[in-house]
């Protein structure tokens, strides 16, 4: 019974002090809602900012890859393009070489009534030509 009485008047203190101060749990309760709504509106920002972020996150892994495999292609471009001017300059080297030795023939024997199949030179110039027709 004792616990009754100390229960009732506990519950008739809080009443007279909710109703008293009624004005000022309403206040409370329309700050924390605006708080709460400020709160969430800064929270969707985030999250929106958050979504960009990783769409241009998504992005530039795609352009890297794009980029990767252009470096890719132009190194296989470059190493080709060595490969080939090796080759030429090992033609060059190899038709100076020639010509250097086609010049250091002097013209032995001259044009004779025969042929010309005397001559050095024009031996060397006729070997040039894989036919059969040039000898």
């Amino acid at each position: 019974m004792l616990f009754l009485k100390v229960v009732w008047t506990f519950m008739k203190s809080v009443i007279t002090f909710v109703m008293e101060n009624w004005k000022y749990f309403l206040v409370g309760v329309i700050c924390l809602f605006l708080a709460y709504q400020f709160q969430q509106f800064r929270i969707n920002n985030l999250k929106a900012d958050l979504r960009e972020a990783k769409a241009e996150v998504v992005s530039l892994k795609e352009a890297n890859k794009t980029n990767q495999e252009t470096i890719g292609n132009l190194k296989a471009d470059i190493t080709t393009a060595n490969a080939t001017c090796a080759k030429r300059l090992t033609s060059k080297d190899a038709l100076i070489r020639e010509l250097q030795r086609i010049d250091s023939l002097n013209n032995q024997g001259g044009n004779n009534a025969i042929g010309f199949n005397s001559d050095p030179l024009i031996r060397e110039f006729n070997s040039l030509f894989t036919s059969s027709s040039a000898d």
